[in-house]
């Protein structure tokens, strides 16, 4: 930072500054950390876009200081502010009061927001020393209501009275891409008005962020009477849970076009099969395209084709990508091999890629199959889907890439790649 307060012209060049430190905050090693805020530095820094600060950044400058920078960086459009884990309700109060000067920024166009939180209970939440961090959340945001497009909350919250504000209370004109963590759902009504009130815009909406914590947010069949054929008409991407795709397709939404569906189906056949109704029965997802479905604790294989059969039956014409994420199947469960998967796949005319997650291939976590072994179970894939080109499985500890080659005879051959040596589409949901 010394060398941006002496260098006007190196500093103006910057465009993305990160402050962090890396002490462990846990301790009290903290209370040394020197202040980061630099104001001559970033009084030079006029081209500043993007500002990232890790809680404890902040913990050794003062709030005039913060202040002060933060109004000489008018340029800032985008930011991302990260609170501590584990934090003690002291630290949390202290960084609180360092952060408050964030609101200082005006008209920031992205917002992402990790508060820090504790284990409690039996799970992560705030402490009540913890909803200070939360303050100068909403003092950011205040000055940017018109602005924002990108809102990013992956925190869980179970305070009522706090969702309760959040919903009521802001209203983004130009929200596009809104991201909630897992908010256990206490105050249903505020929490649909709000949704319906930026359903105009948004394009990618997610809310749940860890696939094995407790339940987010989630529509219920109320939402049915504030929703419509013509509601989201920009949505392009949504990770939710079962009972938001079901509101949605009862609703008749049709611009579900990409899906990301977090859907826990041990044993639950009733709640599975109702959801595979309602979907079918409104046709929202005939031409659907891309699709992340996780089997999440599911560990029966005939469960686990009859889900793949169903979706078949709903988009297997149109759907072209799949990611399939982990399975949970005992790798030793009798009958799970490359034929089981090829009859999974049946149905899927115009699949081209697949992304498969941990446990696809029989052998547990540390198993290195042959290529003769990996090669049998992508002939039996390509006998399912005649247009598939990629196919991507999670083993040892990594991501392994294959293309399928196909030549004009007929003949096939299988090319593995590193994971980042071709070029594919984005997956909305991978942002």
């Amino acid at each position: 930072m010394d060398l941006l307060a002496r260098d006007y012209e190196l500093a103006s060049s910057v465009e993305t500054l990160s402050l962090e430190v890396f002490n462990n905050y846990h301790y009290s090693s903290l209370r040394e950390t020197p202040p980061v805020v630099n104001i001559d530095a970033m009084k030079n820094m006029t081209n500043l876009l993007s500002l990232k600060i890790h809680g404890p950044a902040l913990y050794g400058s003062n709030e005039d200081a913060v202040r002060k920078a933060v109004e000489l960086m008018r340029s800032v459009k985008k930011l991302e502010v990260t609170m501590p884990w584990g934090a003690g309700p002291d630290m949390i109060i202290r960084l609180a009061s360092c952060a408050r000067s964030l609101g200082h920024f005006f008209d920031l166009e992205e917002v992402l927001w990790h508060a820090g939180y504790r284990f409690e209970g039996g799970s992560w939440n705030f402490t009540s020393q913890g909803m200070y961090q939360l303050e100068p959340l909403w003092n950011t945001l205040n000055h940017s209501l018109d602005t924002i497009h990108t809102l990013s909350l992956p925190f869980p919250l179970a305070y009522p009275d706090t969702q309760s504000y959040f919903f009521r209370n802001y209203r983004f004109s130009r929200l596009r891409r809104l991201t909630l963590g897992d908010w256990v759902p206490t105050a249903q009504a505020d929490f649909h008005n709000f949704i319906v009130a930026h359903a105009d815009r948004l394009e990618y909406l997610s809310l749940h962020e860890e696939i094995w914590s407790s339940p987010g947010m989630a529509f219920d069949e109320s939402i049915s009477q504030l929703l419509n054929s013509g509601s989201f008409p920009s949505l392009r991407a949504f990770r939710g849970r079962s009972e938001s795709i079901k509101a949605m397709a009862n609703a008749g939404v049709q611009s579900l076009h990409k899906l990301e569906a977090y859907v826990s189906t041990s044993g639950n056949k009733m709640e599975m099969e109702s959801l595979y109704s309602s979907i079918r029965n409104t046709d929202a997802l005939t031409k659907l395209k891309e699709l992340n479905f996780e089997f999440v604790m599911c560990s029966n294989v005939s469960v686990i084709c009859r889900h793949n059969s169903l979706w078949a039956s709903i988009c297997g014409a149109s759907l072209e990508r799949w990611h399939c994420g982990d399975l949970a199947i005992r790798q030793q469960q009798d009958g799970w091999g490359p034929v089981k998967l090829q009859e999974m796949f049946r149905g899927f005319y115009r699949l081209e890629e697949i992304r498969f997650g941990d446990g696809w291939i029989v052998g547990g976590p540390h198993y290195h199959p042959s290529e003769s072994e990996v090669e049998e179970y992508l002939f039996r894939l390509t006998l399912s889907c005649p247009r598939l080109q990629d196919v991507h499985f999670f083993m040892e500890g990594q991501k392994k890439c294959w293309e399928i080659v196909r030549t004009s005879d007929g003949a096939m051959s299988y090319r593995q790649h590193p994971p980042n040596g071709r070029t594919y589409r984005q997956w909305s949901f991978d942002l």
